[in-house]
């Protein structure tokens, strides 16, 4: 074997081999555990905002279970976790821009976040319920004689299949006798009393994904004949739980009632005060829910977010207004209606209607629990990473190293090849077989050589590539 013959067979692909080996077992593995905090970006100065930091590890993304050490504002605490921590911090009196910071011990992590503390703090972003077309709310249009405006709003945004949900039926004028049609997946509890009315309230069971009900308008109480009907697709939200609040306008904060179909579930909640994130807790179904010991009771619109599990599909809400001490019912109709008109949840128009306060600040409020609240996106210990450009660029450097490998073993190949080509013409010529050695067939001989050297140009520009795809991915 010659020497040309050593190097293109043995020495470039071994060197060629130890190289992609080595970027391989050089390469930087993902980091052991990866730590995220949900935080607002801004909030009021001195105020408490709400916090969720999650932590998972390894490859099959197991809850990571231990210490957490939370730094902000020059105050730092040590908390345990277990795949979540949720709580609250206090903002500084002063603003400025300030870091939240979480460390983990084993595995060691490192995660920070900036929160700005300004005098005009952004609220939270509203969002609709994550729902297909079919168990979206809606309100189809009404047909036959029906009063005006003829409208329902379901209680706390949505219905949870097996558990009881209310509906509010704002009649209008004329007042009529209501009754209910064509029920798909729905089974009524309770029922408008038989007197005519400009608002009702209704109260069901949904089974299954998917539910819908036609409103008839009738001539007499519990009659056959319908004057005017609308079509109306339920709420329906799976695996959440089933909030309900005793009264929408208090004084005091309100007792709320918890339900799920799992008793032994676990429920993540998130209070929202001014549509602000100020708490954030958990705490077994069983135990229901309770207010923080030291969530101050101040006037204004609240809201509770409940997500069975802690990382949980969609989460219920409910609504509620608390009132000054001494605030008149007209007043609290109106701030109420002037909050919603602000937020975009809904007209208000009820606020002027002839019914009662107690439904009009329910259905005002019903508009409000049509969206939920987001929470921030997460900042990520694997994505705050030192960056790893200096590796990056050698694995560059490899790749190159390999694509010019490629080259030169490509014009020795050819080289050696065309060579080959003049000896066999050469030996040809002299045994007297001219018309072997010319013509087509020595253009194929050299058509054939310049295609193993593309051939063995293109494999090695392919490593090449595979390693500088790896390169760009890192980045």
């Amino acid at each position: 074997m010659t020497l040309t013959d050593r190097v293109i067979r043995i020495i470039i692909p071994s060197l060629v081999a130890a190289l992609v080996i080595g970027v391989v077992l050089a390469e930087p593995q993902p980091a052991a555990i990866e730590v995220k905090i949900y935080a607002p970006e801004e909030v009021l100065p001195g105020s408490d905002f709400g916090v969720r930091v999650s932590g998972l590890t390894g490859v099959m993304a197991d809850e990571y279970d231990g210490d957490i050490v939370v730094t902000f504002a020059d105050e730092t605490t040590t908390h345990s976790m277990r795949g979540v921590w949720l709580s609250h911090l206090r903002a500084p009196a002063s603003p400025g821009r300030y870091t939240l910071r979480v460390t983990t011990d084993e595995p060691e992590s490192v995660v920070t976040r900036d929160v700005h503390v300004v005098a005009n703090a952004k609220r939270a972003t509203a969002r609709g319920h994550l729902q297909t077309e079919l168990q979206r709310f809606a309100l189809r249009p009404a047909t036959g004689e029906v009063p005006s405006p003829f409208e329902l709003r379901f209680l706390h945004g949505s219905c949870a299949p097996e558990l009881p949900c209310k509906a509010l039926v704002w009649v209008g004028e004329p007042f009529a006798h209501l009754g209910a049609r064509e029920l798909r997946g729905v089974t009524m509890l309770r029922f408008p009393a038989d007197e005519p009315a400009a608002y009702a309230e209704l109260e069901m069971v949904v089974a299954g994904s998917e539910a819908a009900l036609t409103l008839a308008v009738l001539r007499e109480p519990n009659g056959e004949d319908a004057i005017g009907q609308r079509e109306i697709i339920v709420p329906v939200e799976m695996a959440v739980p089933s909030l309900a609040v005793d009264e929408p306008v208090s004084r005091a904060f309100p007792r709320i009632a918890v339900q799920h179909l799992r008793d032994e579930a676990t429920v993540a909640y998130a209070i929202f005060y001014d549509e602000r994130w100020v708490r954030s807790f958990q705490r077994p179904l069983r135990d229901g829910f309770q207010w923080p010991a030291d969530l101050p009771a101040r006037p204004g619109i609240y809201r509770v977010q409940a997500r069975v599990g802690l990382f949980g599909a969609e989460p219920a809400t409910v609504v509620f207004y608390l009132a000054a001490p001494n605030e008149e019912a007209a007043r609290t109709r109106q701030r109420i209606a002037e909050f919603t008109r602000e937020r975009g949840y809904g007209s208000g128009a009820i606020a002027d209607a002839a019914v009662g306060d107690r439904f009009a600040n329910r259905y005002l409020l019903a508009d409000a629990e049509l969206s939920l609240l987001a929470l921030p996106n997460a900042s990520s210990s694997r994505a705050q990473l030192p960056a790893t450009g200096s590796f990056s660029n050698w694995r560059l450097f490899v790749a190159a190293l390999i694509l010019l490998l490629g080259i030169v073993t490509s014009v020795i190949l050819t080289r050696h090849g065309l060579r080959a080509n003049r000896d066999a013409r050469a030996l040809l010529t002299e045994a007297g077989m001219d018309d072997v050695a010319g013509g087509s067939r020595t253009l194929k001989m050299t058509l054939s050589v310049v295609a193993s050297a593309l051939f063995v140009t293109c494999v090695f520009a392919a490593v090449a590539s595979i390693v500088m795809a790896r390169s760009c991915m890192a980045s």
